[in-house]
């Protein structure tokens, strides 16, 4: 994924239109964003970028990984990749899903710890 996919990405799991990343943006250059996020152009400037990752409420680090451009020293598994993406997308939620979600989510968790700790086997697990 190139880096103005990347953003573009990111956008759209936020609900984002380029007004609101402008918006967001504490210094913009309408031309180098536009001209950024058409692909014209492949050499963002450092301050337009965090500008862009401010406005996208995400690291640098996250931005770059999520284009393929920077390998994350936290774990360059794609699946860790993939789950920052995913809560960068929960982040996004409005707040009533966002708690639903938060909630699923450490219920989840909690099951598969207490299952890996053998103190829950499969028969034990939630009922529907």
């Amino acid at each position: 994924m190139s880096l103005h996919e990347a953003i573009r990405e990111a956008m759209r799991a936020q609900g984002l239109q380029m007004p609101d990343l402008l918006a967001g943006m504490p210094q913009r250059d309408r031309s180098t964003v536009y001209r950024l996020l058409n692909g014209d152009t492949r050499d963002a400037k450092i301050g337009t970028l965090l500008g862009i990752c401010v406005a996208l409420e995400m690291t640098p680090t996250d931005l770059l990984t999520l284009a393929g451009l920077w390998t994350d020293s936290r774990s360059g598994d794609q699946l860790d990749i993939r789950l920052r993406r995913v809560f960068v997308m929960l982040q996004s939620l409005a707040t009533p899903y966002k708690v639903v979600a938060v909630t699923q989510v450490e219920r989840l968790v909690e099951t598969w710890r207490d299952a890996a700790e053998g103190l829950l086997t499969v028969d034990d697990g939630p009922s529907g």
